[in-house]
């Protein structure tokens, strides 16, 4: 998927809200509306009941989610915490959000949501312009408790910067 392209799908998953306070328009846009983190335990729990209206998954976890909810279309990408990204791992996660994304909202999980799942999330970010990859880990540790592993920071970092030096973001 070309950059330009994937610019397109943060544009179609973002809501663009306004407020006005004496007469100051301000616009804010997050694709953290339609990008959900958690953990396992949340992924089997969406086959009893889905109230965020999630349409899709990505998992990270090297076990299978043992309860799955009809409605959701799921993508299981296993990865291993505290070891180095492959490139092509990273591709396939990237691509499994993508495309879930336009459909609805998309929970993205490892086993415990504090490790793997928040890389990938602050990579995706990156990838469509959102925030730096730095930028939107502080954002999410800022959200919720997460505690990456420095292998995949370190890992995920590289992968980036390979995707600027090959002179598109994005597979």
């Amino acid at each position: 998927m070309q950059g330009s392209l994937l610019r397109t799908v943060l544009l179609l998953e973002s809501r663009t809200r306004a407020s006005k306070n004496n007469n100051i328009v301000t616009i804010t846009q997050t694709p953290f509306e339609r990008l959900l983190l958690g953990d396992l335990p949340a992924a089997e729990r969406l086959a009893k009941g889905n109230p965020l209206g999630v349409r899709g998954g990505v998992s990270l976890c090297t076990e299978k989610i043992q309860s799955r909810s009809p409605e959701i279309t799921y993508v299981q990408v296993p990865m291993l915490d505290a070891r180095p990204l492959p490139f092509e791992v990273v591709d396939e996660v990237m691509r499994g959000i993508a495309r879930n994304i336009l459909a609805g909202r998309v929970l993205l999980h490892c086993a415990a949501g504090l490790s793997r799942s928040p890389v990938m999330a602050a990579i995706y970010f990156d990838l469509v312009g959102y925030r730096s990859f730095d930028l939107a880990l502080e954002e999410l540790g800022r959200l919720r408790s997460i505690d990456p592993s420095p292998v995949i920071v370190k890992s995920a970092k590289e992968y980036l910067k390979m995707r600027v030096q090959e002179g598109d973001k994005w597979n």
